[in-house]
């Protein structure tokens, strides 16, 4: 005979017997919950969570390494509209010019990043570079992981062209400037060695860390000071055209027109922040003049002056483009094949712009040249698989109105209201002139890559 049960073996029973109903619900309810049937309804519509992650990192280190070297912000959200599309993810990018929020995943697995974006320069070669390893993601040659792994290593890749060549090159495109402005003979040649200085500032603030930031007033500055030593010197050159000549690369135009294509395509956040980072850099750009020509202050309106130098020589004025072209090529970093490209844009783009000002006028010439300019390089881009910018980004750099923005703040020291008000509204219908050419072209000849 069992012994009976007192009262504290049956209260220890009651309560196992409670623990393991309650259990066995929960688990019920687990098994039988909508999350879980909608889950196991559509087992492959989820990547696993290192898949997916492999995924966000892969799209993270593209968008910064393609806002770091410039592309704007239609064509990274093309770019990484292929890149996710050939992984079979979704994506939502909110580009911030300097920094970027990315959302990625399937179903509802989600990865949210939030990467800061340091502007830089220029890299042709690169950007050639990421163009071939998009193309090799979509057509599924390469895991998420190893173009991660291979875009790590084309970032970190060395520049191919040292301080020498930068610096030169630097006093290569500012003779040319200046010849393209209506300069003499005397102030082309002495155009060349204040942009090999500009180019030494240049050299000097890449070396030491958070001085990029003032180097438009640093270059300005000793542009301006060496200019108008010359003029104090009795050499017939006139100080601003020269300043401006020997600034040239560091004008912001292109970035003030790649602003107004950010506005045109919808991306206004990133559009805003580059164009008010373009007006800053002209505002450094003008506090730079106004210390310089402190050197001798009477000499202030003397920009506005003619020069008496020796005409220039019309081959001289053939060739400019050409020169510029070749500056262009090493400053913008490309790949010394195509250097031929990038000079031949440059003929096509000013060669189409001194049509259209004839034809248009002055105003909307850069219509017509960026038109023109748009779509050999979209033609070029499609028929050899190349990125468009390897020849729309320099060709595009010899029509922007960077010249005018500088000219109208320089206006505004000598006290001339109208006359900067006026460059000014010049510059801006210049601006949206070769923005409206651009996406033109655009349509015309639709991009077959992503880059």
């Amino acid at each position: 005979m069992a012994p009976e049960m007192g009262d504290a073996d049956r209260d220890k029973l009651g309560d196992r017997a409670r623990r393991a109903m309650a259990r066995f619900g929960r688990e019920i309810s687990a098994d039988t919950s909508l999350d879980l049937l909608v889950r196991k309804s559509s087992p492959g519509d989820e990547a696993s969570p290192s898949v997916l992650d492999e995924q966000l990192t892969l799209v993270s280190v593209l968008t910064e390494a393609l806002l770091a070297y410039g592309l704007p912000a239609h064509r990274v959200e093309e770019a990484l509209s292929r890149v996710t599309s050939a992984l079979g993810v979704h994506a939502q990018l909110v580009s911030l010019h300097t920094s970027f929020m990315l959302s990625l995943g399937t179903g509802d697995t989600q990865r949210t990043r939030v990467v800061r974006v340091q502007p830089g320069r220029s890299d042709l070669e690169k950007l050639s570079a990421l163009h071939e390893l998009v193309g090799r993601v979509e057509r599924h040659e390469l895991s998420a992981a190893e173009a991660a792994r291979r875009v790590s290593a084309i970032t970190a890749r060395p520049a191919r062209y040292g301080a020498v060549a930068m610096t030169a090159c630097h006093g290569l495109s500012s003779m040319a400037a200046a010849a393209l402005l209506g300069a003499t003979l005397t102030e082309v040649l002495w155009a060349a060695p204040l942009g090999v200085l500009v180019g030494a500032v240049a050299s000097l603030a890449e070396q030491w860390r958070g001085s990029q930031r003032l180097l438009p007033a640093a270059a300005t500055l000793v542009a301006s000071m060496a200019a108008f030593a010359l003029t104090r010197m009795g050499e017939p050159v006139r100080p601003l055209l020269l300043t401006l000549a020997g600034v040239v690369v560091l004008l912001p135009g292109l970035a003030t027109t790649m602003a107004i294509t950010e506005l045109a395509t919808g991306n206004l956040i990133s559009g805003t922040a580059r164009l008010f980072g373009a007006g800053l850099t002209f505002l450094l750009m003008t506090f730079g003049v106004a210390l310089g020509q402190r050197v001798n202050p009477t000499l202030i309106a003397g920009g506005a002056e003619v020069a008496s130098g020796e005409s220039l020589p019309i081959w001289l004025a053939l060739i400019a483009p050409g020169l510029a072209g070749l500056s262009f090529a090493v400053l913008l970093r490309a790949r010394p094949r195509d250097a031929p490209l990038v000079v031949g844009a440059g003929y096509v783009a000013t060669g189409a712009a001194w049509i259209g000002a004839h034809t248009l006028g002055a105003g909307l010439g850069g219509f017509l040249g960026a038109l023109a300019v748009g779509v050999v390089s979209h033609a070029h881009a499609r028929w050899k698989d190349r990125p468009v910018a390897i020849t729309l980004v320099p060709g595009t750099l010899l029509l922007v109105p960077g010249s005018m923005g500088f000219l109208s703040f320089s206006s505004l020291l000598r006290e001339d209201v109208s006359g900067a008000v006026e460059t000014l509204f010049r510059m801006a219908l210049v601006t949206v002139s070769i923005a409206a050419g651009t996406l033109v072209a655009t349509l015309m000849v639709p991009p077959k890559g992503a880059i």
